[in-house]
């Protein structure tokens, strides 16, 4: 297979996934002598009704609106020796007119890679535990809002090992300041070290495509809190993440279907507020040759805190459908919606009135949110 062809097989593979993909669909810029250039990202056009506003913004107390964003970044690799090539990536949410006015940093690394004996990362991206979980998170707007903790941090070192179907990846997380590690934004999570891993294993062309079964676990354990300053910038005290995902087929590609579970475990600095989280998604759908795809699935996402007198417990759970069309290899239209089944808690989606609660539920009560986007990747 030419060059040219691998490259358009990976655009179309993951051009809707929106996930670390838009490393795959990467545009070539310098090519030579082993080494490569290539720049990436994506830009996107999103209008979304008024019940969408509490998980993807709207304008004025709820309106329909449209809405621009944008990501770019670059890549590139240079081949040392037989054994091994050096490479980077790095990619940022750019200023978009809306929401933000300056760039973002989403992922950033350096690493090695040894061949057949693995790969070593460093830097800033998601856990092993994402890896587990990903299956389930192919849409722009609807998707991997439940799961366990899926957010970017820097001050990973990881490894990654593949043979045969077989994939291990082992990750030691450094100190760092201030990362969010929950489904409320206002908490805050001030890290002493850590260690995340994942397994899986694939099984080639099961009736109608790969079969993918993982595992994964992430513990977190926060700095000392032995002052005020402390108290005040950390909630949490430690994290435990169980994550399991299986997935079947290639997305918008034939038939697709993933399943995704998480079980996350919240020590907070005050005890009374140690909570657990246990999250689900599901995915199935068929793409078809002409570039149309469908997908329908069911998602939820309970809430249970240790101390049932101050705090209680909560669950939502809603469904979600999508249909699309890949024009081109690098342009994707599609018209995502949820139809919330059931919520408990307030429409503002927090678990506390005081709105500083450690439980902010994924989707609002009532809601029927729909979108629909244009995006063109790099």
């Amino acid at each position: 297979m030419k060059k040219s062809q691998i490259l358009k097989t990976a655009l179309a593979l993951g051009l809707v996934v929106a996930t670390e993909s838009d490393v795959a669909s990467a545009a070539a810029v310098y090519s030579k002598d082993g080494t490569t250039l290539n720049i990436n990202g994506r830009i996107r056009a999103r209008f979304s009704n008024g019940d969408a506003k509490v998980t993807l913004g709207a304008a004025g107390n709820g309106d329909s609106t449209l809405k621009n964003n944008a990501r770019f970044g670059v890549d590139g690799q240079t081949k040392v020796n037989d054994n091994l090539t050096a490479f980077f990536y790095a990619q940022w949410d750019t200023s978009d007119g809306n929401d933000r006015d300056s760039f973002k940093s989403r992922d950033q690394y350096v690493g090695a890679d040894f061949g057949q004996f693995g790969k070593l990362t460093a830097g800033r991206y998601l856990s092993p535990v994402y890896n587990v979980l990903s299956g389930t998170d192919v849409h722009f707007d609807f998707t991997g809002n439940h799961l366990g903790d899926a957010n970017r941090r820097g001050g990973q070192f990881k490894y990654t090992f593949t043979a045969s179907g077989f994939e291990a990846n082992i990750a030691y997380q450094t100190a760092i300041d201030g990362i969010n590690v929950a489904s409320s934004e206002k908490r805050k999570f001030d890290v002493d070290s850590g260690y995340s891993a994942s397994v899986g294993y694939t099984f080639d062309n099961v009736v109608f495509g790969p079969l993918a079964l993982k595992l994964g676990y992430e513990y977190l354990k926060g700095q000392a809190n032995d002052d005020l300053v402390s108290l005040k910038n950390s909630q949490y005290d430690n994290l435990g993440v169980f994550a399991a995902g299986i997935t079947w087929g290639t997305y918008a590609s034939g038939p697709y279907a993933a399943l995704s579970f998480s079980k996350s475990d919240y020590d907070t600095i005050e005890k009374k507020d140690d909570y657990k989280l246990e999250a689900f998604e599901s995915v199935f759908g068929y793409g078809f040759e002409n570039g149309l795809y469908a997908d329908v699935g069911y998602v939820w996402q309970q809430f249970s805190p240790e101390d049932l007198k101050t705090n209680k417990k909560l669950s939502t759970g809603g469904i979600q459908a999508v249909a699309g069309w890949k024009l081109t290899p690098n342009f994707v239209v599609d018209v995502e919606s949820y139809f919330n089944l059931s919520s408990d808690g307030k429409t503002s989606r927090e678990a506390t009135e005081d709105d500083k609660g450690y439980y902010k539920a994924a989707y609002s009560n009532g809601e029927k949110a729909v979108s629909v986007n244009a995006v063109y990747f790099l």
